[in-house]
């Protein structure tokens, strides 16, 4: 055999095991329902079950560290599935070639090359755990769903998580690009014992073997460019948040020293007016008291000379002083980064890439959500096609219901009619005769009945007298 063919290799984060275990045969149109028995199944095990058995001795033993009740765990299974950032399975579904070439031996060439991937998958990949594996062969082209837990091990928390990344790290030191190329080279070198080169697929047309790998080369590099870019992002981000927390702090100074300049003004105000109208030491003393109470206490006060003008003139040259401190730090505020265009843009830029991102999000899962309304209205589509034909199939029950219980009605009616008949026309003795010479096994013989009752009528009835006693022996 010689030629080319491609090699499907896909990962999905979700599935449906309902499709997968054919527990589920309605909305495709694709599946051949003769040939529903044909399909292999390999592993198929609850993965609950599965979970209790890889995590439980990890879970019970980051228990017993844990002194803070809220930081145990109670259920693994239940603490991954609801967790947005980790999927708590993987499956991949594998397949060769593509319906149109194939014929019945190309058809059984397939299933074999997927028999012998499945059957050696668990030992080249110890850390994906294989909880459901099935290969369907009731559709157009054979395919394996190989649905697995990908477990790695941690030194820091539970030490064994889920992850598919880092268990396929931890097993081989691949990325995922790398793993890919490895499981698909098995069926590869296959299809190569049987004379057939593969085929690479890109986006629109095929491309040869050696454009492939090169292609292949350049994305891994592009992508682990990405990830140095992403880690350089990230450390940005941390010192853009450092800066921002230390800018909170000085901003929150700089508005408490604006208020203190605030109240040294209108204090230093009130102290010249004082000045300028002349008031007597004692009157200046106590409203400079009254003023400044927070700084000064009644008990100073009354420490301070009457004559001691110079005590007036020293705390005003003191609040002069403060006034001009506060003023410098004022403009060094002013030039901080709260104030820097520099930092305004950047800080600017990083919100647009967040909303951007953000945007993406929104509009991925806008996409989802209306993936689900679609599959939520085929649903409904098959629920309402279902009820009708479940309200049919009650309606015809009913009618053959009420046809067994019409046709008894008139077996019962036909019945009476033949005894009526019999019995009008003393036809009782012949048509005896005629059931014992149809069933002599299961009839008695007429002529012996007739004899048996002729013999009852015959027979004198016995007559019983009763003892009555006489006077005497009442006596």
């Amino acid at each position: 055999m010689s030629g080319q063919m491609t090699i499907s290799f896909n990962k999905a984060n979700s599935t449906s095991l309902a499709h997968n275990n054919r527990e589920n045969l309605f909305g495709n149109p694709d599946i051949d329902l003769e040939r529903v028995k044909d399909n292999i199944m390999y592993v198929k095990s609850d993965i609950r079950e599965m979970y209790h058995e890889i995590f439980d001795q990890a879970v019970a033993d980051y228990n017993a560290k844990q002194k803070r009740s809220d930081r145990k765990i109670d259920d693994y299974f239940s603490k991954i599935l609801h967790d947005k950032k980790t999927h708590h399975q993987q499956e991949l579904i594998v397949a060769v070639g593509c319906k149109d070439e194939n014929t019945e031996e190309i058809f059984e060439m397939k299933k074999e090359i997927l028999d012998d991937y499945m059957k050696g998958f668990q030992e080249r990949n110890p850390n994906l755990k294989v909880y459901n594996a099935v290969m369907h062969l009731d559709e157009a082209n054979p395919h394996l769903h190989i649905n697995f837990v990908p477990v790695y091990e941690s030194k820091r928390g539970l030490s064994k998580r889920v992850g598919f990344d880092k268990a396929i790290e931890q097993q081989d030191g691949l990325t995922f690009e790398r793993w890919r190329e490895s499981e698909t080279g098995v069926i590869e070198r296959q299809l190569k014992e049987k004379g057939i080169e593969r085929r690479y697929k890109g986006s629109h047309s095929y491309m040869k073997v050696a454009e492939y790998k090169e292609y292949a080369k350049s994305l891994e590099t592009l992508r682990s460019e990405k990830n140095t870019v992403k880690n350089d992002l990230n450390e940005i981000k941390g010192e853009l948040e450092q800066v921002r927390s230390e800018f909170l702090v000085t901003e929150k100074e700089f508005k408490k020293k604006d208020r203190k300049v605030k109240d040294l003004e209108v204090k230093s105000q009130i102290l010249e007016e004082g000045i300028a109208r002349g008031l007597s030491f004692d009157e200046k003393l106590r409203q400079f008291g009254f003023l400044y109470q927070s700084d000064l206490k009644s008990e100073e006060i009354k420490k301070f000379p009457v004559v001691g003008e110079m005590v007036k003139v020293e705390k005003y040259r003191e609040l002069e002083k403060k006034y001009e401190i506060a003023l410098e730090q004022n403009e060094k505020l002013k030039m901080s980064n709260a104030f820097n265009p520099v930092y305004q843009n950047s800080l600017r830029q990083d919100l647009e890439k967040k909303y951007e991102s953000l945007s993406q999000s929104f509009n991925l899962k806008n996409k989802l959500n209306e993936h689900l309304t679609e599959r939520v209205n085929e649903l409904k589509k098959e629920n309402k096609q279902l009820k009708q034909e479940y309200k049919e199939a009650k309606t015809l029950i009913e009618h053959y219901k009420n046809l067994y219980f019409d046709t008894k009605q008139r077996f019962n009616d036909f019945q009476k009619d033949v005894k009526s008949f019999i019995e009008e026309r003393d036809l009782t003795q012949g048509f005896r005769e005629f059931l014992y010479k149809l069933r002599p096994e299961r009839y008695k013989n007429p002529n012996q009945i007739q004899e048996q009752s002729k013999a009852r009528q015959i027979e004198p009835k016995r007559v019983v007298r009763r003892f009555t006693p006489s006077k005497g022996m009442e006596r």
